[in-house]
């Protein structure tokens, strides 16, 4: 793992603390700047747990290891350190939107209480645009309650990229959503990416969308990786039984050739 790593984990253990047997075990895997890493896996397999130790959001865990951001070390920071880094350099994007916003408060209130600096409202009017909405004053003055779920996931991306992060964690951010949602979700995240820049960590079970998202892929099995490389590869010429099981699972047409 270079030095160019925006994002890397060493070695990670996760145990639970009523567990005497850890669930992850000696992780490693590194995540350059701009670049998306698809942890993928059956259910179970640890994906989420580890995407959410990173940033020390899973309650009643035991990690240990090496974790990085920007080459800075961040598995024991004090608490106030930690909450500066998810503010300014890693954001996430959850599997159901409707638990992680605040169903009490309205999106603009929700927008500001994280924004920072002058102009706040403008740039999160300009969030909401960005994320597609084409009226975002209605969208800043409502409640969640009153916007779809695949609208409220739209929220949620406009929350995580308020502060312009580094790194995004997207832990299964289509799982709730039909076929059509899910193909407009990933397209806004993937051209939000290239406009603004930020890495990603993709933590997901559908190996259907490795080739349009991932530069790397890591496949999960037990609380271990067992087999790393490019998209092609882990869809096409899987090596590890697990990753043929799920690579067999979805129907792919290769890719044309230029």
């Amino acid at each position: 793992m270079g030095n160019s790593a925006y994002l890397a984990v060493r070695n990670l253990t996760i145990s639970f603390t009523n567990s005497e047997h850890p669930t992850i075990r000696g992780i490693s895997f590194a995540i350059a700047a701009g670049e998306t890493l698809a942890l993928v896996g059956k259910s179970g397999s640890g994906k989420t747990l580890i995407a959410e130790s990173i940033m020390r959001l899973r309650p009643n865990v035991t990690i240990s290891g090496e974790i990085f951001v920007d080459r800075q070390p961040i598995l024991n920071l004090p608490y106030p350190d930690l909450v500066a880094i998810r503010r300014h350099k890693v954001a996430h994007i959850f599997q159901e939107p409707a638990w992680a916003l605040n169903p009490v408060l309205t999106v603009g209130y929700q927008l500001l209480e994280i924004a920072e600096g002058l102009g706040r409202k403008d740039r999160a009017l300009g969030m909401l645009r960005k994320v597609g909405f084409r009226d975002p004053l209605r969208i800043f003055r409502a409640y969640p309650h009153e916007l779809s779920g695949g609208m409220q996931q739209r929220v949620m991306i406009a929350l995580a990229l308020m502060n312009r992060p580094k790194l995004l964690i997207a832990d299964e951010p289509t799982t709730a959503f039909d076929v059509i949602l899910q193909d407009q979700i990933l397209a806004l995240i993937k051209a939000l990416q290239e406009d603004l820049g930020f890495a990603m960590l993709l933590v997901t079970h559908d190996f259907s969308i490795l080739q349009r998202m991932a530069d790397r892929v890591c496949v999960m099995s037990g609380g271990e990786i067992v087999e790393r490389g490019v998209p092609d590869d882990i869809i096409f010429r899987p090596r590890h039984e697990c990753t043929k099981l799920l690579s067999g699972s979805i129907l792919m047409l290769p890719r044309e050739s230029d």
